[in-house]
This record gives C-alpha cells, sequence and structure tokens, in this order.
C-alpha cells in the first residue's frame, strides 16, 4: 500500500490538507457520521473528520469535562486546547450525544476575542419519520444560511445538488474495493481498508481520486488473497486507528466487516438521491441510512442487519469495541450480545480508551477468541464426521 495512505492518517494536517490550504480552500471538522458531507463540500468548504491523533493524555481538557466523558471527546478538548485545530475554518458537531455536546459548548466557551471560527451544533432527531426528515432538512438549511454569512460561499440547490452527485461518484470508487472483502480470500486486509475509509474522510475527496484509483488498480495485480485463523466483523463505536484492527489481523484474524463509526457497512457507501430537493434528500439520507446506537428505536433492525451481514461475509466471529463510559453503545452492546450467542456466533466484547492502549491485553484476547472459533470448529466437524 502506497505510503500516502499512512500520510493521510497520521496527521490531521496532512500533505494532501495542505495543499487544499495553499490554494485557498477552508476545512470544516466534523466529529460525526451524522454530518452532510455534501453541504460541507460547497464552494471553497470541504470535510475532516475529527481525530486527536498523538495524544496521550488529557490533562487540559479533564479540568472542564467530567472523568466519565468518554475518551474520544476529551481528547478532541484536549487537541483543541493545544491548538492543533488552528488550521480549521469551522466546526460542525452533531449532537448526537451529550458527551459531545460538551465539546460543542466548550469550543463557545473557550472561544477567544481573536478565535473566528465557526461553530454549529447540529441538532439531530432520534427519530427518522417523515415529521423528523422534514425538521433535520430544515435544520439543514439554517446551518447552510450560517457557513454561507460566515465564510462567504454561495449555497444553492445546484451547486449542493452537485456536490451530492460528486459524493456519490467517490463513494462509487469505493463501494467496488469494499466487496472484495466477501471472497474467500480477499485481496485486501481489513487494516488496508480501514486506512482507505479513514482516508476518505481526512482529506478533499477530489485529491484522492487519482491515489485511490491507482490503488485499485494494484489490487487487480495481486496474485493471491489474504487468508487467516478466523473471519471476523468488528463492530462498536468510534475508531479511526488502522492499529486497533492491525493488532486484531496480526494474531492470524482477517478483518472482512466494519460495523463500526467510520467502517462501510451497512450503509455508508450508499449513494443519495440526486433528484428533488438536496437538502431533503441529504436529511433523509443521514437519518435513514446512519445506522447508528443512538436511534434506539431501530435496534430490531440493527441486529437483523448484523446478521444479514454475518452471512453475506461469512463471519466466523463478531468482535464488539466499546469506548470507556460510551452510554450509548454500552447500552446497545447488551441486547446485541444476547441477538448473537442466540444466533449461534462467536462474540467477544473489548472495553477501550480512544487512543491506542493495553496492546498486549487486545493481543491475549484476540488469541483467545481465535482459539475459541478454532475449538469450535473442530467440535462441528467432528460431530458432523459421526453423523
Amino acid at each position: 500500500m502506497d505510503s500516502i495512505w499512512n500520510e493521510i492518517i497520521e496527521d490531521m494536517l496532512n500533505p494532501l490538507v495542505q495543499q487544499a490550504l495553499d490554494s485557498g480552500r477552508i476545512p470544516i471538522g466534523f466529529s460525526c457520521s451524522f454530518a452532510p458531507l455534501p453541504l460541507l463540500s460547497v464552494g471553497k468548504l470541504f470535510p475532516l473528520t475529527l481525530r486527536a491523533p498523538g495524544v496521550s493524555t488529557t490533562e487540559l481538557a479533564d479540568v472542564y469535562l467530567s472523568s466519565v466523558i468518554c475518551h474520544y471527546t476529551r481528547s478532541l478538548q484536549e487537541f483543541q486546547m493545544q491548538g492543533s485545530y488552528y488550521f480549521l475554518g469551522g466546526f460542525v458537531i452533531p449532537c448526537a450525544c451529550d458527551h459531545i455536546r460538551r465539546f460543542n459548548d466548550h469550543l463557545d466557551i473557550l472561544k477567544s476575542p481573536e478565535d473566528n471560527y465557526f461553530n454549529y451544533c447540529l441538532d439531530v432527531p432520534r427519530k427518522d419519520g417523515a415529521g423528523q426528515i422534514e425538521y433535520f432538512a430544515e435544520e439543514l438549511k439554517i446551518m447552510a444560511a450560517r457557513l454561507a454569512e460566515h465564510f462567504g460561499v454561495t449555497i444553492t440547490t445546484e451547486n449542493l445538488r452537485a456536490e451530492i452527485v460528486k459524493f456519490n461518484e467517490f463513494n462509487a470508487l469505493l463501494k467496488p474495493i469494499a466487496e472484495l472483502r466477501k471472497a474467500a480470500a480477499p485481496l485486501i486486509s481489513g487494516t488496508e481498508f480501514h486506512k482507505l475509509m479513514l482516508a476518505s474522510l481526512a482529506a478533499p475527496r477530489d485529491l484522492l481520486i487519482e491515489p485511490l484509483n491507482k490503488f485499485a488498480e494494484s489490487l487487480k495485480l495481486r496474485k493471491a488473497g489474504h487468508g487467516g485463523r478466523a473471519r471476523l466483523m468488528v463492530m462498536g463505536a468510534k475508531l479511526d486507528n488502522p492499529a486497533y484492527i492491525r493488532t486484531i489481523e496480526s494474531q492470524g484474524a482477517l478483518v472482512v466487516a466494519d460495523r463500526f463509526c467510520p467502517g462501510a457497512l451497512p450503509n455508508a457507501l450508499e449513494p443519495i438521491q440526486v433528484a428533488g430537493d438536496p437538502y431533503y434528500n441529504l436529511a433523509e439520507h443521514y437519518l435513514r441510512h446512519t445506522v447508528c446506537a443512538r436511534m434506539m428505536e431501530k435496534r430490531d433492525e440493527r441486529i437483523a442487519q448484523i446478521l444479514k451481514l454475518i452471512e453475506e461475509y461469512r463471519v466466523d466471529g463478531v468482535i464488539i469495541e466499546v469506548l470507556k463510559f460510551c452510554d450509548i453503545w454500552n447500552i446497545d452492546t447488551i441486547t446485541v450480545l444476547e441477538a448473537l450467542r442466540q444466533a449461534g456466533i462467536p462474540v467477544m466484547r473489548l472495553e477501550r480508551e480512544y487512543q491506542p492502549s493495553g496492546e498486549g491485553q487486545l493481543i491475549t484476547r484476540t488469541q483467545a477468541f481465535l482459539e475459541s472459533i478454532e475449538s469450535r470448529r473442530a467440535t462441528v466437524g467432528q460431530q458432523a464426521c459421526q453423523a
């Protein structure tokens, strides 16, 4: 895999972001999958997923945020207080949980007179009915007006619709690569694919088209695919560091399904409808295709999707990774664990911090999980022979 992908994800201010800044473009940081990327791409704007690479402690953030706020939120706060987001033109924070809302609050509270960054708390409904879609569409129109006023950009239905087309075209480049993971011996590893997905949110997408096409062509030259002791699905909360997937795969596993934020499954690469009101289309797409644990009433639908993906990607076992103190995922995990166990699917729950830590424990737990899958497979084989 070309070094460009590592360069993109190692630092938020990576070479492609710097190239965009040099040409007068303005990056807008966003915190979750409910952020409407086409709307943040109009004119000279471009979206960047908010990360905190390299943050080892949160001693500054801990002064302002409770110790039971998730480590992702506290890491973003630490990064901001260190001045590491200085190059961003602003922030769009979908307030999908109370934790990230605290980060949004402190962007305003700690804003100095010299700061001129944009900050918007995007109100995301917890249901996806017709009324909620209409409400969210109006919320997006309000945000668009604020963006236009602050940055002096023109946002019309025509140029917003054009950005939706570009969004769909880029996802159409990624989707065939994602589909490769269904094969018995995929040409791409879970670590590599996670790098692609993360990079697609960490740099201007138009600057990624050439390297993405180049990578897709290089896959065609690979003579052998990846195998492993077991095919795994990793699902759960915010995961934006390939080291986590790499550590799991280092023990002989192959991660073929990524049901986490920002993973591809189940609907992240689906196209947005182009015809009609672009604001309504964005609202409908993000409310109905962002399969988030915060949408409590869709629990049964999420479980059914997971079981379908397990069959489709021939998954042998599921690892559920949960950020410590993440209320939403800690609640949702209870029912998911029960459903998977009832379906006879090996499953392991892992609690983690945002920054990579406890690699030894992750290795030990992964080894034990793989051994249990292999033991189960051997038992089933013996029973089949006896029958």
